[in-house]
């Protein structure tokens, strides 16, 4: 072969590799909650796209981001909602406004249920106390630009409003809005995972108390409030 030849065709293969934007795998990265792009792209270069690689490497430096073995083995999703607003970095704008909390957690629930191999089955907000009398939820079109959300708004406005549960069916899903008073949420969430079968189970909290009574009963999965608020970022 020329030599010139030979060269040529070297200069084309990095050319083509140089132009690798790995835009499917980026999007995979980005909807578990990898954020920094230009870092993604690098490790997926690294690893010739390799996924699952650049995840164990991100993970190996304690990154944070959501194990892929969760969404896989989730199928019910509890989540201690008494302090999970504390963990957002923006916490005071749920002040008074419990019902703007229960929007943004829904919208993340609802970008877990387009994540490959996920397996949900059953959502549960879970508050000590909540004034479900004015449950009512705003939906304004204008300004939700998520068709999923806005059905599920208009569901959450036709249940009965006087009342310390709400459920309702989206998509397969079962979701329940709780409150548990005059019970303590954690003692009602440990009481309905005691005696199940709990490794389908992840529990959203950072309350190590309640993470360690729940280990005693079995559940092996849980995702940190901190964590859960960084998943899929827009």
């Amino acid at each position: 072969m020329n030599p010139n030849d030979l060269y040529l065709q070297q200069q084309q293969y990095f050319a083509q590799f140089k132009q690798q934007t790995y835009e499917v795998q980026q999007q995979q990265l980005l909807q578990l909650g990898y954020n920094k792009e230009n870092k993604n792209l690098k490790l997926l270069k690294q690893y010739n796209g390799d996924v699952n690689k650049v995840i164990q490497e991100y993970q190996s430096k304690k990154s944070g981001a959501l194990d892929p073995q969760i969404i896989q083995s989730t199928k019910i999703l509890l989540l201690d909602c008494n302090n999970l607003k504390y963990a957002h970095k923006k916490w005071n704008k749920f002040k008074s406004k419990p019902k703007l909390q229960i929007r943004k957690m829904i919208k993340k629930t609802l970008k877990w249920r387009q994540l490959e191999h996920n397996q949900l089955q059953h959502v549960q907000l879970m508050w000590d106390y909540f004034k479900f009398n004015c449950l009512k939820m705003k939906n304004d079109d204008n300004k939700i630009e998520n068709e999923q959300l806005k059905e599920i708004l208009q569901i959450i406005n036709a249940q009965p409003q006087q009342q310390q549960q709400v459920e309702f069916n989206y998509q397969n899903v079962r979701y329940v809005i709780q409150e548990t008073a005059p019970y303590v949420a954690d003692d009602v969430i440990v009481a309905m995972l005691s005696g199940q079968v709990n490794t389908n189970t992840t529990v959203v909290t950072s309350d190590r108390e309640l993470r360690r009574r729940l280990i005693d009963v079995g559940v092996q999965n849980f995702i940190g409030n901190g964590q859960f608020w960084k998943l899929f970022k827009e």
